[in-house]
């Protein structure tokens, strides 16, 4: 039943961030935090003692993912032409699909190589990091272009 708890977050999450998101018509931000969130809170729950306070962290990492992924595609629509969406979609997807097979024999690797997870997490933690800071970067350089006339 503890297990279940972070998928309850992610649900949360999706459904909560996503629901913001649309109402506000801000999309950058919300994926952004919601990453930095879900990070943080991972790390944290690493960090802790096993016990209540990890399954709390666990339970808001979810939600903070959870969040990212109920904004995030709606980010490559917006930003492509209409007739480039479904390229860019697919170019989106082929991307994430690569960084699946190569980070699952690479937590494998990392794992045999120090004996633990903990350089896995920490890895894990700064993907999460380094998306958001390019989904806030990503937002600034929308907010630039907005302004300008050519």
């Amino acid at each position: 039943m503890i297990s279940a708890l972070p998928w309850v977050g992610v649900a949360a999450g999706m459904i909560l961030n996503a629901w913001n998101s649309d109402r506000t018509q801000e999309r950058h931000l919300h994926l952004g935090a919601a990453a930095v969130l879900g990070g943080a809170c991972l790390l944290g729950a690493f960090l802790v003692e096993p016990g209540w306070r990890a399954v709390v962290l666990l339970l808001l990492g979810g939600l903070g993912l959870g969040g990212a992924q109920g904004v995030f595609w709606a980010i490559p629509v917006s930003l492509l032409r209409r007739e480039d969406t479904g390229p860019g979609i697919t170019v989106v997807n082929m991307i994430g699909n690569t960084a699946g097979m190569i980070m699952t024999p690479l937590v494998g690797i990392i794992r045999q190589q120090t004996g633990d997870f903990a350089a896995t997490i920490y890895l894990l933690c700064a993907i999460i990091a380094v998306a958001a800071v390019l989904v806030l970067g990503l937002r600034a350089a929308a907010s630039g272009q907005a302004g300008r006339s050519d």
